[in-house]
């Protein structure tokens, strides 16, 4: 009997233990999920702290000036320095950071609530968008200076001396200053530097007072980036960077991106060349800055030198940049001009060519083009077309030499020139508008009255005629 007893107390003693076992883990299994999703909480609440500091610091304003900095495009091309590849060019690897504020709590209901008093449903007053027209006008390589050592750069100094800055842009200052943005490429540094990049065949540079060539003539924005830019190391670039900031002249290309505000409108600058950016490296950067701006302007050097033909790698680059947000492309780098394309709705511009070129002191190919075009900014987020010009020009007002003094043409050769870009071009006249104050209705190409888009195809009945 005793025995009996025991064995039951044991039992009895094992199932409670068991019991208290089972109780014990079930408790441990509760707390480690509660602390599992506390430490989720926390986490996730420091990771968007990071976030959205890591976006602060990588996006930051200096002036009018915005900056990413980045590690170098790991597909620089072989004759690229290598003061070329540590510059912290753009890269795509940041994500725009969005807070979002929380809903406050509603406070507590009162215990009776008053009978709410019943109103006629009013009708939400109606907001139309306004709209805001912003014209901008383009021009290609401009080579304040020249080669060092060559005749070039010592006949551009000699123009400079003699005639003053204000002489370069003499012929084209008005257009430039009847607009809200001019943009140029600018081809080569402004520098005191000596440390020239070897192995090059040309090294282009410019006297740091050159600058007042550009501010003098009502120049907003120059691209830097360009194969010429690095030709006197990064000390060169850094230097041309300051200069033209200390002018009030906006730096874009490479490590800098500009915006201005404009009439309300923000407007943004990019510049890249196609061999320091992976295709992928200039579509994440454009879509980064589409979304901190109204307005976006991009140029690219590119293309073959010589040739008023784009080659494949332009057009598929031309469509991404569009793709990825861009309002128009500005094209630089052949010294020739190039065709345009309509995409999409927005315009690509492969060539503009050379403009105020001190490169060359008597160019075989003197034509150039200057690119004008108006937006319709408006308030609720889009940007439709307001009109295009396409301005022939010449580098020099001189046949036989090089002036450096840019003219627009108005004659025989204008018709010639233009009837050469649109035979490399891929545009639909009939879909093209033609600006009202631009060179094609004020040269007569295109009547005034005929300037909307179903007329636009008269302008091709001069244009073959003197072709």
């Amino acid at each position: 009997m005793g025995k009996k007893v025991t064995k039951k107390r044991n039992l009895k003693r094992s199932r409670r233990q068991m019991k208290r076992r089972q109780e014990r883990l079930v408790t441990m299994a509760v707390a480690a999920f509660m602390f599992l999703c506390v430490g989720s909480f926390v986490s996730i609440g420091v990771l968007n702290t990071r976030s959205v500091q890591r976006a602060s610091t990588q996006w930051y304003v200096s002036g009018e000036s915005m900056q990413i900095l980045a590690p170098p495009a790991s597909q620089t091309l072989e004759q690229s320095s290598s003061a070329e590849r540590t510059l912290p060019f753009l890269s795509a690897t940041a994500e725009p950071q969005r807070v979002q504020i929380p809903t406050p709590a509603p406070t507590a209901r009162p215990t009776v609530a008053p009978q709410p008093t019943v109103r006629a449903p009013q009708p939400l007053p109606t907001v139309e968008p306004t709209t805001v027209p912003i014209t901008i006008t383009a021009v290609g390589d401009c080579t304040l200076g020249g080669d060092i050592p060559s005749g070039a750069y010592r006949t551009f100094a000699r123009y400079a001396e003699e005639y003053g800055y204000d002489y370069f842009f003499e012929n084209v200052r008005s257009l430039f200053a009847s607009d809200d943005l001019t943009i140029v490429n600018l081809e080569g540094p402004l520098t005191t530097s000596d440390d020239m990049r070897a192995g090059k065949a040309f090294n282009f540079r410019g006297d740091p007072e050159y600058v007042n060539i550009l501010s003098g003539s009502s120049v907003e924005i120059a691209n830097v980036a360009n194969n010429h830019a690095m030709d006197f190391g990064e000390a060169g670039f850094s230097e041309t960077a300051q200069v033209l900031e200390d002018a009030g002249i906006g730096v874009s290309g490479f490590s800098r991106i500009y915006f201005e505000e404009i009439k309300g409108v923000t407007v943004c600058s990019l510049g890249f060349t196609e061999w320091a950016y992976s295709q992928e490296q200039i579509e994440r950067t454009v879509e980064l800055a589409r979304s901190n701006c109204d307005l976006l302007i991009v140029s690219i050097h590119w293309g073959t030198e010589s040739s008023h033909e784009a080659t494949e790698t332009q057009r598929r680059l031309g469509h991404a940049i569009i793709d990825a947000g861009a309002d128009v492309v500005l094209g630089t780098h052949t010294h020739v001009y190039g065709g345009v394309e309509q995409y999409k709705g927005k315009y690509i511009v492969y060539s503009l060519g050379n403009f105020c070129f001190g490169g060359n002191r008597n160019p075989s190919d003197k034509n150039c083009l200057i690119f004008q075009q108006t937006f319709e900014v408006s308030s609720d987020g889009t940007v439709a077309d307001g009109g295009i010009a396409l301005i022939p020009a010449r580098v020099s007002s001189s046949d036989d030499t090089n002036d450096f003094q840019p003219v627009i043409l108005d004659d025989s050769r204008a018709l010639s020139l233009l009837s050469g870009v649109a035979s490399v071009s891929d545009i639909d006249l009939d879909q093209v508008t033609w600006m009202e104050d631009g060179y094609q209705v004020l040269s007569g190409l295109v009547p005034a009255e005929d300037a909307a888009p179903r007329e636009a195809q008269s302008i091709t009945a001069p244009l073959a005629a003197d072709a």
